[in-house]
């Protein structure tokens, strides 16, 4: 059984062009539970290398242990992959996802806190934390590939307007020591533009204007993850073998676009459901892996990372297009809850206690919406790729689940009043009772 691993996959470029998959991967380890290695199920047999006669390790699946059940595979990657669509280009960071979702975690409690972790894979919170704050670090101060891996928590002052209530003091130090995070006020005015000013630094101006005012307003809490890479690759493509060719789409039509051509030793596998090719970026512990199904049917993207400890050095005649994509994904409460996440989003069972103070407990918050957008390109010199999720949580609705407001309406005489409450002056008093 596989259980620390700490969340490897960054990000997951699936069907770009629809037509193959790409991941980047951290070579990393901590406390990501998996479900049991089907290597042993695993067949290795040798076939001679097309290119230059060696006899190579080739690796296929064993029908008859069916590892392309995915229920054999229903890992948080696997379940999360099986949720995007078919019939366009998307990019999806499960990093991220899963980093936004561990913070909620964090302030959570009893069964929402279970499901939360269940999903997203976590045995153990505290030393997934632990993992994640030494991961943060010695991602961000690698000094050979641009990383940065940012956390912030918000708090909507506006929505209570009650200053002794905010963050508890437990969960913001959490956040900050743990995720290396930033926990600021915000309000209905300037909100949005400041959270989303911190996105686009965080993210180097690539993902921008992902909170609306709408969104602050209708929230008491935002939790937020960034992640921005720019690698070189550690052997570029050389431009002047870029050329056009025919990109064939899942739909057959036939579209001539640039492709980077490199003949050269890559770390390669396939087997009856699929190719896939390794390149790694200048630092050599992110490569980025490209994927050729070999069938129309989804495969189990656990079959792709166990293939990766089977991966020979082999000539290979590798030839990729550029692309560039952006995605905006507004469903990931929907595909959280079909993983078992289901108190969380429930504004009469949340229990997101411990993230609060003086949280009427009549009041309890929920998460009402998960977002998450990213952006990647690929040209001859690397890769430049960026996403962020936004975690919102609000309260119960006053309008269903409160008491009727106590009416309060100044329309007769009344008495007024502007007062210091620091000094105790009273600035002006007055009364109105005649319309004039």
């Amino acid at each position: 059984m596989r259980t620390k691993k700490f969340v490897t996959t960054l990000l997951v470029v699936v069907a770009s062009y629809v037509g193959g998959l790409t991941l980047i991967t951290f070579a990393q380890g901590a406390y990501v539970r998996h479900q049991e290695n089907a290597a042993s199920s695993i067949e290795a047999s040798y076939v001679d290398d097309e290119y230059s006669g060696a006899r190579v390790t080739a690796i296929s699946i064993n029908e008859s242990a069916n590892e392309l059940n995915p229920a054999m595979y229903g890992t948080f990657e696997t379940q999360l992959f099986n949720a995007m669509p078919v019939d366009q280009n998307y990019m999806i960071s499960p990093f991220s996802l899963r980093m936004a979702l561990a913070m909620a975690a964090s302030g959570a409690s009893d069964v929402t806190r279970e499901e939360i972790l269940t999903a997203l894979g976590i045995v153990d919170l505290g030393e997934f934390n632990q993992a994640a704050m030494d991961f943060i670090a010695t991602s961000n101060a690698n000094e050979l590939v641009e990383i940065n891996i940012a956390n912030s928590i918000w708090f909507n002052h506006d929505f209570f307007g009650m200053d002794e209530l905010d963050f508890s003091d437990e969960f913001r130090d959490i956040i900050v020591n743990y995720f290396a995070g930033v926990a600021p006020r915000i309000n209905n005015t300037n909100g949005a533009d400041i959270v989303n000013n911190w996105i686009s630094y965080q993210t180097r101006d690539r993902i921008n204007d992902v909170v609306t005012h709408d969104v602050v307003a209708d929230s008491l809490a935002l939790l937020v993850n960034a992640i921005y890479f720019k690698g070189d690759w550690a052997t570029p493509f050389d431009k002047f073998d870029t050329m056009p060719d025919i990109f064939t789409d899942r739909d057959g039509i036939e579209t001539s676009i640039d492709f980077m051509n490199k003949t050269r030793l890559f770390d390669f596998f396939e087997n009856n459901y699929f190719q896939m090719l390794a390149k790694p970026y200048v630092d050599r512990n992110i490569r980025m892996y490209f994927v050729l199904p070999r069938t129309s049917e989804r495969l189990p993207f656990n079959a792709f990372e166990d293939a990766i400890d089977y991966m020979n050095s082999t000539l290979v005649e590798f030839r990729v297009p550029h692309f560039r994509t952006e995605s905006m994904h507004d469903n990931l409460v929907q595909i959280m809850q079909s993983m078992g996440m289901q108190r969380a989003f429930c504004d009469s069972t949340a229990e997101f206690f411990d993230m609060f103070t003086e949280l009427p407990t009549s009041w309890p918050a929920y998460i009402s919406d998960i977002l998450q957008k990213t952006f990647i390109q690929i040209d001859e010199e690397g890769t430049e790729a960026a996403a962020v999720t936004v975690v919102s949580l609000r309260p119960q609705s006053l309008i269903t689940h409160y008491p009727p407001p106590i009416q309060f309406f100044c329309d007769r005489p009344f008495i007024y009043f502007i007062r210091n409450d620091d000094t105790g002056d009273i600035l002006f008093m007055g009364e109105f009772a005649f319309v004039e």
